[in-house]
């Protein structure tokens, strides 16, 4: 037989126990929330350079100057190419290259950066 003390007891455990239960439960679905975020955020990544690899392998060869050019891809974003010259005094001059892209639909540009010999003189 048990009293009322024992009843009081045994609902002060269980609430105890359904608030550890809400804590825990909140700290999954936060954890699981920020993994999405950054499982998103790897694929606007990955789609990033992939386009910035497409604008590199047709814009770099056709590269003859230094400047802007820019660029949308059909349904898939918007790219700019930036060639500068680096001071290096080579006989064959030394571009540094900026491409950004945005992919569409992407939260932001990505840049990427790379090098390419200019023209010979």
């Amino acid at each position: 037989m048990t009293n009322a003390r024992d009843e009081g007891f045994v609902l002060l455990e269980t609430l105890v126990a359904f608030l550890v239960l809400a804590v825990g439960l909140t700290a999954a679905i936060g954890a699981v929330s920020q993994a999405t975020l950054a499982v998103r955020g790897a694929s606007e990544a990955s789609r990033a350079a992939d386009l910035a690899r497409e604008v590199a392998t047709v814009e770099m060869q056709a590269l003859t100057g230094l400047g802007a050019t820019t660029g949308e891809f059909e349904d898939r974003g918007a790219w700019r190419l930036v060639a500068r010259e680096l001071p290096d005094g080579g006989a064959i001059p030394l571009l540094a290259v900026t491409i950004e892209i945005r992919p569409a639909g992407a939260s932001r540009a990505y840049r990427f950066e790379s090098f390419a010999l200019g023209a010979a003189p």
